[in-house]
């Protein structure tokens, strides 16, 4: 079993230092504000201290009869690194602070300090070290906490896809004949296809500001492209009343079919989501040089001027009377990496 390291005593303060006059000072001014004070004259003896029990601070003068108060703050640092240290110079050169902030030391005094001073500062890092310590256990439960929902969203991808395989099988061996509960099936594939399209965009999100998408070109049949993107939300329009018109030039594009049915797919549902029922959602395509211009055209409330640029960032949502809730603010800002790593861009008019 391994040796526990010693506990750190949060009003503690270690002092090193040789002038037995200096160490009576400061132990009373610390002692005076509340501050339990160990002071030792030397290396040796402070270096056995910080085995028995760790300070809140250290304060380390440079020149020591039987070491180098520059090597101590290395020794600390590797003993006890979130022990903040100040230490004492009777040299005001820049070279000799920057070696005791070489060395690990959050501050420096040059000696003889006002004493009123020397306690402000004392207290000033303390007030510090605290705020990282806090700062970095809150940074540390938040990322258990994102790691935890990153793996319970990557483990939704499989079930999911199991209940579309499911759904599909059924459609397609024509199992269920009935015309109202056809329809059923329909929308229960509908929305497991949107489920995973949801799933898929929170961890491609997170995974593209790690580190960028990368695209993997293929041919792309782009009319049946849009037909595709046509056949998923199908179901949806028609339950809201709404009208689908498609408009796409024939032929083939050069890009990631994936990525980019992604992208329309979204484009497409949040145009649905907001369109007032009985309106209508029209998708283009056309051929603009050497480059492919998708248009996703929606009746909606339209969006507010100061909002357009907002809208591709993470969580960002629009409230509308229309729309039907849902989502998870994610899905524009895929659209926008995703358009990125194509070498494209999208906006909204």
């Amino acid at each position: 079993m391994a040796e526990e390291s010693p506990a750190l005593a949060p009003r503690d303060i270690l002092i090193v230092e040789d002038d037995e006059s200096f160490r009576c000072m400061a132990r009373s001014v610390l002692e005076s504000a509340g501050f339990t004070v160990r002071a030792f004259p030397g290396v040796i003896s402070a270096v056995e201290g910080l085995s028995v029990r760790r300070p809140a601070l250290a304060i380390v003068d440079v020149g020591l009869p039987d070491g180098d108060g520059y090597g101590l703050c290395r020794t600390i640092k590797s003993l006890a690194p979130e022990v903040p240290i100040i230490f004492m110079t009777g040299w005001s050169d820049v070279h000799s602070r920057m070696r005791g902030f070489e060395a690990g030391a959050q501050d420096y005094m040059i000696k003889p300090p006002c004493w009123e001073e020397f306690l402000a500062r004392v207290k000033i890092q303390l007030r510090q070290s605290a705020l990282l310590k806090r700062n970095l256990e809150l940074e540390l439960r938040d990322r258990v906490r994102r790691d935890a929902a990153d793996m319970i969203v990557h483990d939704l991808r499989a079930p999911l896809s199991s209940i579309l395989g499911t759904l599909e099988l059924i459609r397609g061996q024509g199992l269920i004949h009935d015309a109202y509960y056809r329809k059923l099936l329909e929308v229960s594939r509908s929305a497991s296809e949107t489920m995973l399209l949801m799933i898929n965009d929170i961890l491609d999100v997170e995974r593209a500001e790690s580190v960028r998408l990368k695209p993997e070109p293929a041919p792309v049949d782009v009319a049946g492209l849009v037909g595709k993107v046509e056949g998923l939300f199908g179901p949806l329009c028609r339950r809201r009343e709404l009208r689908w018109r498609s408009r796409a030039q024939p032929g083939e594009a050069w890009t990631d079919p994936q990525l980019l049915f992604r992208i329309l797919s979204n484009l497409a549902g949040n145009a649905i989501k907001f369109s007032p029922q009985g309106g209508e959602v029209a998708m283009e395509s056309e051929r603009c040089g050497d480059m492919l211009r998708f248009r996703i055209l929606d009746r909606g409330p339209g969006i507010p001027d100061s909002f357009k640029e907002k809208i591709f960032e993470k969580y960002a949502q629009v409230e509308s009377p229309n729309a039907q809730r849902g989502g998870t603010g994610l899905g524009l800002t895929f659209c926008r990496l995703a358009t990125e790593a194509l070498k494209g861009r999208v906006w909204v008019e």
